[in-house]
């Protein structure tokens, strides 16, 4: 493991580290141990070897060790003094060194983070401000002073064995270009946090399988020594198990929660066992059985697997399967964590750098991307349909269709009349939230169908077109992926229209899938959607990518409808990517409020009863489920309180996915016991709807029982044909809200439980169902419901309601983005309330975005290439043949985008 802490703090305090990072956290009579230097920088300031407090002392107050000048031009009270890079052991590691003082053990681990150093090193930058300038340059060295630690803090008066290591690293680098020592900048090395833990990972465990150890790796994608017991990890894990039991009592779940919440839960140091004492209770502490398995291990009599010759070839093929199924491009560091934790102890970077031929690679901005040629050719042949379309097809309107009703702005009449007079296969309709988007579309496919044509409309989620899309007047909307497999509905759209609704929620590769339809079935397509909300959790970014390079005209609708007054103003702000300027008009409306914990949660669930009391529809938003479900347990006291919900409840099963890309559902070390796997499709001898508990995972096949107990093995080779679940309780009031997670059926199949609706709890059978107010009756065994109180921004993407309240405290930070808030803050018509315990802190969150590149993009040459040019010079000659070639036509027979063209 690795933790990355910033050292900002007085010069003493930091100095003070160095004692600490010399000695240990017992013990008397134990050799200190000492730390050692690292990086290019200490090379250039002649530290080498052994670490010196006095050299120490003087780089923490900014001097140079060897005559006392200053290290960087300034040197502030409070500044970042050093950065603490915390490598961790696996558990078994630290066992096995610590009972056997095996100093083959301490070796390796020291090469290990060593080199792990050396690799993240070479990211080190430094801000360039000379002139006008504000940028980062990358210098590639640091300077670092390494300490090895062999236990944990305390619990009950003596510590756990951890053998872990400080790599404090200065604020400090040369930058070759100034010749002069500046501070750094550790952004790029930050990023990369969790593929430097895997390579460190990685390296440890390749050196000590050379020495003879077997590596077993583990379903959380860690590693330990194999055949030490379970028991002993348990029984030395018990600073990680009194984290874990103080995170439980507050609530806490996020994984960086925790390790804040390590450092007060310390107990002091204790200095009172001697080193012989120590080693010796925790002999004692173990089991005569526990003791020879250790011996067993120590002197290589567990049987060591044999290398696979293909390891690497499989861990990228794993990894590659894994991130591009969810992202047409990643960092290379992203495709090669992924990989170094598939073959832990089998590959290392080198063997995996050799299975990278066939893939394609090129540097942004300093950092290396990578993408597949899969992917390339996908976007590929979306773009080809979508170029060969322009210009081939009849306008659509013959009959000359007029806009009577007023309320029409001329942005909205343009979009309508876009689409009934383009040429063009595809149409791409561009609306910011609450623009009215819904109410041109109404008008648009008036004008369709009285010209003749029938117009199949469709969405991404259940919600969106059963729900939403169905309420507002197209009571045939179905989901895209339903048009996909049905091949009544596909045969309804030949020689038809396909309109489909939030279409930016669509991916590359479902897109591609319906182009192909179209082309068969001689179908338009028209694809409406908002680039600034969600992406798809599908790889791609569709609407840009056939918007800058398929050349399709694009038109937009940018004023906004659903808000009034300076709420209409916050959210155009908003919606153009001005985040500040969009939050501070918020704030200003006493919109944005600082509450501390333990009165959030009952404050807004006390304004939201309100909203509801007066007859107001009303969203709860959060960035996670974690806050989320904590603010559904306020909401719940509080209905309760006021007799909405009953006192009793009868408790259900609920299946909450795991999220598993297709990938990891076909390796077993993913699973975990008690996993529920579900079905949805046949596969020989599992049927649809079937599910099955996971008995036994290992290291190539899992075991699960089905509903009357007997034993089966999973085919990992089908895995697209199932997803894989967690079971929880939920406890179910008459009254309650409950929102469906997965498209279903009633018991008696008379009505549908659509994914992402909400209903209310009207009763339950004297068997157990449940009843709602809707009359449908949802069967015990059914499962994929939760709470309806809260949701994230993402399923909240294209409601409408009157009121919104957003929980958004420091826990759901990491969550937080620009197209979050955007969403979460437009979903009202009137007002909404942001309640967070940071403001200032918020206020940075937001301005993070997620852009996703596409594979299209990543090939097309730099700006800084002379292809680059030469591109853009094709692109305008194009532009003036468009606009030489229409110029002389009547203005009036021009679609907008030739006018625009012309003018």
């Amino acid at each position: 493991m690795l933790r990355v802490t910033t050292l900002k703090n007085t010069v003493a305090a930091v100095t003070a580290y160095f004692t600490e990072g010399r000695g240990d956290y017992y013990a008397e009579g134990m050799d200190e141990v000492e730390g050692r230097w690292g990086g290019e920088t200490a090379t250039r300031l002649g530290l080498e070897g052994d670490v010196e407090k006095k050299a120490f002392e003087a780089l923490c107050r900014n001097e140079r060790p060897d005559n006392g000048e200053s290290l960087t031009p300034r040197t502030n009270r409070e500044r970042r003094i050093a950065f603490d890079f915390t490598f961790s052991c696996p558990k078994s590691v630290s066992v096995m060194y610590a009972l056997t003082q095996d100093a083959s053990i301490l070796e390796a681990f020291r090469a290990s983070v060593d080199d792990a150093m050396r690799e993240l090193e070479a990211f080190a930058e430094t801000r360039v401000r000379r002139g006008r300038s504000d940028r980062l340059r990358r210098t590639g060295n640091l300077l670092w002073a390494a300490f090895d630690h062999e236990t944990a803090r305390p619990v009950d008066g003596y510590p756990d064995m951890h053998l872990h290591c400080h790599a404090v690293v200065f604020n400090l680098t040369w930058d070759e270009a100034e010749g002069r020592i500046k501070a750094v900048d550790l952004g790029e090395v930050r990023k990369r946090a969790s593929y430097f833990e895997a390579s460190f990972d990685s390296r440890l465990a390749l050196r000590l399988r050379n020495l003879g150890f077997d590596i077993a790796p583990k379903a959380t994608g860690g590693w330990e020594i194999a055949g030490v017991p379970q028991r002993v990890l348990d029984a030395f894990s018990r600073r990680t198990k009194l984290i874990d039991r103080r995170a439980k009592e507050l609530g806490i779940a996020d994984a960086k929660t925790k390790e804040t919440l390590g450092a007060k839960t310390r107990e002091r140091k204790q200095h009172s066992l001697k080193w012989n004492e120590l080693h010796a209770k925790w002999w004692a502490i173990l089991g005569d059985a526990e003791r020879r398995a250790i011996r067993a291990v120590h002197a290589r009599e567990v049987l060591l697997a044999p290398l696979d010759p293909d390891a690497a070839q499989r861990a990228v093929q794993f990894a590659a399967g894994h991130v591009f199924e969810r992202q047409s491009v990643v960092p290379l560091e992203s495709l090669l964590f992924h990989a170094l934790r598939h073959g832990i102890g089998h590959v290392s970077l080198k063997d995996l750098r050799l299975q990278l031929a066939g893939f394609i690679t090129r540097e942004r901005s300093g950092t290396v991307y990578i993408t597949s040629r899969e992917v390339l050719q996908e976007e590929a042949r979306l773009l080809a349909f979508a170029r060969n379309g322009r210009g081939t097809l009849k306008p659509i309107d013959r009959v000359g269709w007029h806009i009577f009703d007023e309320r029409f702005s001329d942005e909205q009449r343009a979009v309508v009349r876009h689409v009934l007079e383009s040429r063009d296969r595809v149409v791409l309709i561009r609306g910011v939230a609450g623009s009215g988007k819904t109410t041109l579309m109404k008008e648009a496919v008036a004008a369709m169908e009285a010209n003749g044509f029938r117009v199949v409309a469709l969405a991404p989620s259940s919600d969106a077109s059963r729900g939403v899309l169905r309420s507002e007047g197209f009571p045939s909307a179905e989901t895209v992926a339903r048009f996909l497999v049905d091949p009544a509905l596909q045969e309804s759209a030949r020689d038809q229209v396909l309109w489909i609704d939030e279409a930016g929620l669509l991916g590359s590769r479902t897109v591609a899938e319906v182009f192909d339809l179209a082309t068969s079935l001689n179908a338009r397509i028209i694809l409406a959607g908002d680039e600034r909300q969600h992406a798809s959790v599908e790889r791609g970014s569709v609407l840009r990518l056939l918007e800058t390079e398929a050349g399709l005209p694009t038109v937009r609708i940018d004023a906004i409808r659903r808000q009034s007054g300076s709420y209409r103003v916050a959210v155009a702000h908003l919606s153009r990517g001005e985040v500040l300027q969009g939050f501070h008009l918020l704030d200003e409306l006493g919109w944005v409020l600082e509450v501390d914990d333990g009165e959030r949660e009952a404050m807004l669930a006390a304004d939201y009863l309100e909203a509801v009391e007066s007859k107001k529809t009303a969203l709860i938003i959060s960035p996670t489920h974690a806050e989320g479900r904590k603010i559904t347990e306020a909401v719940r006291i509080a209905l309760r309180s006021k007799g909405v919900l009953a006192v009793d409840e009868n408790v259900y099963t609920r299946l909450e996915s795991r999220r598993l890309t297709e990938a990891e559902r076909g390796h077993a070390l993913r699973y975990r016991l008690g996993d529920v796997i579900e079905f949805h499709g046949n596969a020989p001898a599992f049927t649809k709807g079937s599910r099955y508990a996971v008995a036994k995972v290992g290291r190539a096949s899992l075991i699960v029982k089905d509903h009357s107990g007997r034993d089966r093995i999973l085919p990992l080779g089908l895995a697209s044909r199932f997803d894989v679940f967690t079971a929880h309780d939920l406890s179910l009031s008459v009254g309650e809200k409950i929102r469906i997670t997965r498209n279903g059926k009633s018991k008696t199949r008379s009505h549908r439980l659509d994914n992402g609706t909400v209903h209310t709890v009207a009763g339950f059978t004297p068997t157990g169902d449940i009843r709602l107010t809707s009359g449908a009756v949802v069967s015990t065994s059914f499962a994929h419901l939760t709470y309806g109180y809260c949701i994230t921004s993402h399923a909240a993407q294209g409601k409408t309601v009157d009121r919104v309240f957003i929980a958004q405290s420091s826990e759901s930070f990491p969550a937080t983005g620009r197209e979050q808030f955007y969403v979460s803050a437009s979903r009202a018509r009137e007002s909404l309330t942001v309640y967070t315990n940071d403001k200032a802190s918020l206020r940075i969150a937001i301005q993070r975005a997620a852009p996703r590149m596409t594979a299209t993009e990543l090939v097309k040459p730099s700006a800084h290439h002379p292809a680059w040019l030469a591109w853009i010079r094709q692109r305008v000659q194009f532009v003036k043949r468009m606009a030489s070639n229409v110029r002389g036509s009547n203005p009036q027979n021009l679609t907008p985008c030739a006018r625009e063209v012309t003018r």
